[in-house]
């Protein structure tokens, strides 16, 4: 890669290849890989002056991928005349995948023993310098061997700076021992950071300062080495971003701050103050004893006090999330005998519960059944209970917003139906979301399937048509959403349509066998009965249940499946039909992968047999972790705030029908209590809200705060009747909430991300946003 050059913007050739080469691209190992790649890469770009323009393959969520016309093409470029080159490339990685010995399973976990109590983050990897050493001779090895990689090399500037780069990375592993250790310290603002190794010979210091004088020499180098003596008289310098590497005859450490280097030191000859004995290294050291690789671990107990409760409110919303018991986050990934696997443990300090225990305990997942093996993308969920999830959520959302339930009986009455009787209680736990088949292009509507199991199937629709009738009281003619049914074979198919403009939405669905089916179209559905009729699906083919972790060959809580050969091949046969060509090529095990999550009483695991390296697994976990305790106050705030509103509205419309002659209420201090404690409804005091919600100073357009949101309300009035009104809720700070909310008289409730708001809004600005 070219000095400067965004790895995003790579030759698409490049981009490609390396999408099923990953399992190298992401370890130090193969580092050699990704430079004869980028090297070669920049040959291609180079060669005959052909340029392509780059598409972020890597992006296509976001990106709209053009398509690699002739016009967009520069003269005399051709991708076929580098296929060859690219083939040659693809054999290499399989070659290093195979020869390459990668180092042993560590079982002692030494250098746990000398870092700090205070340690939280812990992050271990081995000393890869042999490994990487073997990567170097089979590429230059190939080098001779293949010309069409000599070539390619041999037109890279850099190539003899990185290949003395990495043999320079060679001669330092071999001062080091079998293992490289990374401990962080988190704190409220900042934190520190040390990276640890044995040293196994003597001459570290002297290498590492002929490096510096190579490299960075003179006095602004950004480098520091220390030895102990040094270290005792040393004095920071602030002013300069600089690495201190202080040299023991025993240990390299190497930090960015002196006071942590000098406390490490200190606390190295001190008898306890040792991470080892705590409970939280007593779980890492529990990696060791099975053989560790690389290894991650997190003491989110610790952490998880860094999340802001400013009030009792914001404790107790956190503590209903179950996400105030976390106790440890660890992640490990190994790879022996040719097999590679992954697993993350999220454990708590208890059962969990809340919106911790939404993950149910691994169960069979039938609706992954009506999934084709087409599918690029499938997820399957046994979850709580719908009915005991809502439960969570109304006591999140009580605690904000005391009034919430109240509010709710209100929207079922105006609803004529029970949420939990007619519609949650009717939801099974069984759930599947999927994209079946390739996305035919950036701008088309992706194959999605949901598949539901349903305790109710005759009740459930029955709840939907009763929505549907509450729906069209609110919607103005031909924007009324509409159900058609058309039965064929015996079997009711339904198709929902919602008008947005004047292009319409529409969700077709049907029941069998005890699930219900959505998808995008009327073909999907008749897919998806037919898969699972003929037990063709994705969930019954061989190529899944290869994917299946080994150590967890049963039942699981959660499957995340993708196939990026799905995903990408369609895309790719427009942007270059050959490179679509060799991906397809491609080993299925490089194009497919699944990842799975069990749900136990005290702790989720998640699991992957595929050769993707840890940070994956602990990436999965922090999505499941590390968002949701920053999250959970957020949550909390929305759902009370959106509550309020709906509460509002149906306060607005029992106002009017009260008092007919002054219309709606003005403003939240009509709508409340006034000064007197025990309050006379009138038109000027309806008492209808509580005082903290129609506070005294809550006149048109000033604000009235409960919970994490302000509200208010102002209306259009003429000769003191009101016909209209905008009711709006903003977060109290931006840290509260990201939606602020707002309603008018069509009884939609309505929502906007962004900064709080300072000022009402009018109604035609409420109803520009977008309903939720």
């Amino acid at each position: 890669m070219r000095h400067g050059e965004n790895p995003s913007q790579q030759p698409l050739p490049l981009q490609s290849l390396s999408r099923f080469c990953g399992p190298y691209f992401r370890s130090v190992i193969v580092a050699v890989i990704s430079i004869a790649l980028a090297s070669l890469g920049y040959a291609i770009q180079t060669s005959d002056h052909a340029r392509l323009e780059p598409v972020n393959i890597a992006d296509t969520s976001t990106t709209e991928v053009p398509l690699a016309s002739q016009e967009q093409r520069a003269p005399g470029f051709d991708i076929s005349k580098y296929l060859p080159l690219l083939e040659e490339l693809g054999r290499l990685q399989q070659k290093m995948q195979h020869e390459i010995q990668f180092p042993a399973l560590r079982t002692q976990p030494k250098l746990l023993a000398q870092l700090p109590a205070s340690t939280e983050i812990f992050f271990a990897l081995p000393n890869y310098g042999d490994s990487l050493h073997q990567a170097v001779q089979i590429f230059q090895k190939e080098l001779l061997e293949n010309q069409t990689l000599r070539e390619g090399w041999q037109s890279f500037p850099a190539g003899p700076i990185v290949e003395d780069g990495l043999d320079k990375v060679y001669q330092l592993s071999q001062y080091l021992g079998n293992e490289v250790v990374v401990a962080g310290e988190v704190k409220p603002k900042g934190g520190s950071f040390l990276i640890v190794a044995e040293i196994k010979k003597p001459g570290l210091s002297a290498f590492l300062q002929g490096l510096v004088k190579q490299f960075a020499p003179g006095p602004s180098s950004p480098i520091r080495i220390l030895s102990p003596q040094q270290l005792v008289t040393a004095k920071a310098t602030p002013s300069k971003q600089q690495a201190l590497v202080l040299v023991r005859p025993d240990l390299v450490v190497i930090t960015s701050e002196m006071s942590t280097l000098k406390s490490f030191n200190a606390q190295l000859i001190r008898p306890g103050g040792k991470l080892a004995p705590t409970p939280f290294g007593q779980r890492l050291a529990q990696a060791y004893q099975g053989g560790a690789g690389i290894l991650f671990g997190a003491d989110l107990e610790h952490l998880k006090g860094l999340v802001p409760v400013n009030t009792k409110k914001d404790a107790a919303s956190f503590q209903q999330t179950g996400f105030a018991d976390v106790k440890y986050l660890v992640a490990e990934h190994k790879a022996t005998a040719g097999q590679t696997s992954n697993n993350v443990e999220l454990s708590f300090n208890g059962p969990r519960h809340g919106v911790a225990s939404w993950l149910a305990a691994p169960a069979p997942f039938g609706s992954l059944d009506f999934v084709s093996t087409d599918a690029a993308l499938a997820t399957s969920l046994a979850i709580k209970s719908p009915a005991q999830m809502f439960d969570d959520i109304l006591a999140i959302a009580k605690i904000s917003n005391p009034d919430v339930e109240t509010g709710l009986a209100q929207g079922e009455a105006a609803l004529n139906l029970k949420l939990r009787e007619d519609l949650l209680n009717k939801i099974g736990k069984d759930i599947t979301l999927s994209v079946d088949g390739p996305i035919a292009s950036m701008d088309s509507i992706p194959p999605w399937k949901v598949v539901l199991q349903v305790k109710d199937s005759a009740g459930l629709q029955q709840t939907l048509k009763q929505l549907l009738a509450s729906a069209n009281i609110f919607m103005k003619g031909d924007q009324q959403p509409t159900l058609d049914q058309q039965t064929e074979a015996g079997q009711t198919y339904y198709t929902l349509r919602f008008f947005s403009g004047s292009k319409p939405t529409e969700v077709n669905y049907v029941f069998a066998d005890g699930y219900m089916v959505l998808a995008a179209n009327r073909d999907l559905l008749s897919e998806a009965l037919r898969v699972h009729r003929q037990g063709n699906s994705l969930a019954r083919s061989s190529g899944f249940h290869a994917l299946r972790p080994q150590d967890h060959p049963g039942d699981a809580s959660a499957m995340w499946y993708q196939n990026f050969g799905r995903l990408l091949i369609p895309i790719m046969q427009k942007t270059s039909p050959d490179l679509a060509s060799l991906l397809q090529g491609a080993p299925p095990q490089t194009i497919a992968s699944a990842t799975y999550a069990y749900g136990e009483e005290n702790a989720i695991h998640v699991a992957s047999n595929g050769p993707e390296a840890v940070l994956a697994g602990a990436l999965i976990g922090a999505a499941i972790a590390i968002p949701n305790l920053m999250r959970s106050k957020v949550a909390a705030n929305e759902a009370g705030g959106a509550a309020t509103m709906r509460m509002l509205i149906v306060t607005e419309i029992t106002y009017s029908n009260s008092f007919p002659e002054q219309g709606y209420a003005p403003d939240l201090v009509t709508l409340g209590p006034g000064p007197d404690s025990e309050c006379q409804p009138s038109k000027s005091h309806a008492c209808l809200i509580d005082a903290v919600l129609g506070c005294a100073s809550g006149t048109s357009g000033e604000w009235c705060t409960k919970g994490g949101y302000r509200y208010t309300i102002t209306a259009t009035c003429k000769a003191g009747v009101c016909d209209d009104f905008v009711v709006v809720g903003t977060p109290v700070n931006s840290s509260a909430a990201n939606k602020s909310y707002c309603a008018t008289s069509d009884a939609v409730v309505r929502a906007q991300s962004g900064a709080p708001l300072t000022s009402p809004i009018s109604v035609s600005e409420c109803q520009s946003w977008n309903p939720i």
